[in-house]
């Protein structure tokens, strides 16, 4: 059993998720089972070859934890950037190569879910996931300024992100699943 806050949409189940959130050069990472963060990371590389170089990366991530998801978090700017764009294609190889089922995650449906949290910009969003995920709350980085970059850490909470929607989404679809049995 969870002993965790009831606000935590992650309820126990067998299923091991790997939330992964992609930049041009990077991913981050969440690994979540049960309701709690096993693991989180960024993983990064900067040679001429780095699909191949970050879709074995993520290769040693899927062997260790071997989970049972993929849950992919994508923009609306995934296409506009040709890295990100390869690097997409390298991360769903490797879910293929495992035989893992890939849930996509977008945009708008993260926004969409969050605005039930009063959460609308990304760092009240990732604040919202810390909530959720206490075991992240360390790792969120401050409100950044306008004029300051992004700090590679939110890869993570996005990825998490994913994670909790998509995890809110089967949570309703499994109720509505058992409504449907009940009722016939």
């Amino acid at each position: 059993m969870n002993s965790r806050d009831p606000d935590n949409l992650i309820h126990p189940s067998t299923a091991r998720f790997l939330g992964v959130s992609v930049n041009p050069r990077s991913f981050g990472f969440v690994i979540i089972e049960n309701g709690s963060v096993l693991d989180t990371g960024v993983r990064s590389c900067w040679t001429p070859e780095f699909e191949d170089c970050l879709g074995s990366r993520l290769q040693r991530i899927v062997q260790t934890y071997k989970p049972s998801a993929l849950i992919l978090r994508t923009s609306q700017s995934n296409n506009a950037v040709p890295q990100k764009k390869v690097l997409l294609h390298a991360i769903k190889r490797v879910g293929k190569q495992h035989n893992l089922t890939t849930f996509q995650i977008g945009h708008s449906s993260l926004r969409r879910y969050f605005l039930g949290y009063h959460a609308t910009t990304k760092h009240e969003i990732a604040s919202a996931v810390a909530r959720l995920l206490p075991e992240l709350a360390w790792q969120l980085p401050r409100k950044r300024k306008p004029w300051e970059s992004e700090h590679y850490r939110m890869a993570i909470f996005d990825a998490a992100a994913g994670v909790v929607v998509h995890s809110a989404v089967a949570q309703i679809e499994s109720a509505d699943n058992l409504t449907d049995v009940h009722e016939s």
